[in-house]
């Protein structure tokens, strides 16, 4: 049976294990053969300084500023860093949410559950069989 990951900017898969984050925003519908299934997080390698910016204003607007010091360079990068469950939130539901994004589609998280250990893995766009990596390595 195939274990889906997908592939999340290095601060915001911090963020869901770290400060709670419950909500994922994609420019595109959740599918039903992904929703409420166990989905492992590849935490990707990159990361621009606007990008860093850009989440530092943002968590200042949803005031969910980190009571921890974070350094970006300490993040695991291009590794399975967790697994969590996602199911599509309806629209009028996610604007009243702190982390959604307008004009995005609002995915909930729940049961998140950090590893031990990163897993290092090349990731790809959108959900991905991470198995078959692994297997050919």
């Amino acid at each position: 049976m195939a274990e889906y990951a997908i592939t999340i900017k290095p601060h915001w898969a911090d963020s869901i294990f770290h400060l709670w984050k419950y909500v994922e925003n994609r420019s595109w519908a959740l599918l039903k053969k992904y929703e409420c299934r166990r989905i492992w997080i590849h935490s990707g390698k990159t990361t621009t300084n606007k990008e860093i910016v850009d989440y530092w204003d943002y968590l200042k607007e949803i005031d969910a500023m980190p009571n921890r010091l974070m350094n970006f360079s300490d993040f695991p990068r291009g590794a399975i860093v967790g697994s969590l469950k996602f199911s599509a939130m309806p629209y009028h539901l996610a604007m009243e949410e702190d982390w959604h994004m307008e004009d995005h589609n609002a995915w909930a998280i729940s049961d998140a559950v950090l590893l031990p250990e990163p897993i290092p893995a090349k990731g790809k766009l959108g959900f991905w069989d991470w198995t078959e990596l692994i297997t050919q390595n």
